[in-house]
């Protein structure tokens, strides 16, 4: 089979880069983060996840070959709540995955049998907070509602909402950032950007009456500190 069959129960380990597909059962639609009520999902290297079925299934399985433009250690997986939608997209992916040359050929056969596959959820609720735990560097959400789908996800390098937005545009024309966190690291930052290389300032202003409020808990924390400086700049002004 061009995708693996995978049980959410037997997997150990989430890893950080890969692509998920995001899908409902019984919508057709495609995701980055493929979660297909749910279509494709990715570990490992680059990772993505995608989502399909009915009359899209052709551009969801589509969706879930973007890692053939990658290396061998990349994912794809897709996350669904529907059995035969994923069945659907293994075939149809099978059939797509003889379409490419080699060497890519190989890499999508290793993104969606050897660090990918498919994981059938009993609920979209469970697709999402597995993706959460993921922390997957490119998400698709291929739902019937993927506004309402990505008010669950919490970490993810970039989501791509519904069945028109590819990654094929978001990595080319858009100008969303395609140097994105991997490894689990969408858990504490996000892409590059311009404002990756900026240097902020941090801005601060009291006036007198929120001084006189702060001081006490101000001189609770330097006096347990061990910080009499702090504190006696406060005190000598009659703050304490």
């Amino acid at each position: 089979a061009a995708v693996d069959f995978i049980g959410v129960g037997g997997a150990d380990a989430a890893f950080g880069g890969a692509d998920f597909l995001v899908a409902e059962g019984g919508f057709a639609g495609g995701v980055e983060f493929h979660v297909k009520g749910q279509h494709d999902m990715g570990a490992v290297g680059d990772q993505q996840f995608v989502r399909c079925d009915g009359d899209a299934l052709a551009f969801d399985s589509l969706d879930f070959l973007y890692q053939a433009d990658g290396v061998d250690d990349h994912a794809a997986l897709l996350l669904t709540d529907s059995l035969a939608l994923a069945e659907a997209v293994d075939a149809a992916a099978a059939t797509m995955i003889e379409l490419l040359p080699e060497p890519r050929a190989k890499a999508a056969r290793s993104a969606l049998g050897v660090w990918g596959g498919a994981f059938v959820f009993d609920s979209m609720a469970e697709a999402v907070a597995f993706a959460n735990t993921y922390a997957v560097e490119h998400i698709q959400l291929a739902t019937a509602d993927p506004e309402a789908t990505l008010a669950g996800l919490v970490y993810g390098g970039e989501a791509l909402l519904g069945q028109h937005t590819t990654i094929s545009e978001t990595n080319f024309v858009i100008g969303v950032p395609a140097t994105l966190p991997t490894g689990g690291f969408a858990q504490v930052t996000g892409g590059v950007t311009a404002r990756t290389f900026t240097v902020p300032i941090a801005i601060s202003r009291l006036d007198e009456a929120a001084l006189r409020e702060l001081a006490p808990p101000t001189l609770l924390l330097a006096d347990h500190e061990g910080f009499p400086a702090h504190a006696n700049a406060l005190r000598l002004r009659g703050l304490g």
